[in-house]
């Protein structure tokens, strides 16, 4: 039996090692041809009041600053006396150590100011009095809005928000300051 050599073994090995070597260069001619991009960061303001965007409502928690008014939020436990799933996990002597966000808490809840994030709790392990304090106290006549997420949100607040996230908004220079004014004032008394 005879097997059926190629007429032209030398022309088919010439072509496969002239296709090697071509493609040996191709990273090279690739490097040639790189150029550096500006590195482009995309910003935007985030839109407080969202509610009407959510499909069941129970996710999200927006109170503004009527809201807060008309409840008569003074500290952290008015602000979420009304809402269900939300709790203030007490730490003694009078303080809190945050949010309890459907049973997960501490450091699991991510809270925040104006878009900075805030210690959760401070306690003092030093110190013989055994001293603690509440960092989640904020002065509510000068918040504009309270968002709180119920569930993990690490895409919005980052990371740290497994529980939920409570995002603290604070009013702006034109809240206090009447259009055209350059002077305003704002007061509080207590007794």
């Amino acid at each position: 039996m005879r097997i059926n050599n190629p007429k032209h073994p030398k022309k088919i090995l010439v072509s496969a090692l002239g296709l090697c070597f071509t493609t040996l260069h191709m990273p090279a001619w690739a490097a040639e041809n790189t150029a550096e991009l500006e590195t482009i960061r995309v910003t935007a303001p985030k839109k407080i009041n969202r509610k009407t965007q959510e499909v069941t409502g129970l996710g999200k928690v927006v109170k503004n600053a009527e809201q807060l008014e008309k409840e008569q939020v003074l500290n952290i436990r008015d602000l979420v006396r009304y809402d269900p799933g939300i709790s203030i996990v007490e730490q003694g002597r009078g303080g809190s150590s945050g949010f309890s966000i459907r049973g997960v808490d501490k450091n699991r809840v991510q809270v925040s100011v104006d878009g900075i994030a805030q210690l959760q709790s401070y306690a003092d392990t030093t110190s013989r009095s055994g001293g603690s304090g509440s960092m989640n106290e904020i002065e509510y006549e000068n918040v504009s809005a309270v968002e709180i997420n119920k569930g993990s949100n690490s895409v919005e607040s980052g990371s740290g928000s497994l529980g939920g996230s409570v995002s603290y908004h604070t009013k702006n220079v034109g809240d206090f300051i009447p259009e055209g004014k350059k002077l305003g004032l704002n007061q509080q008394i207590g007794i």
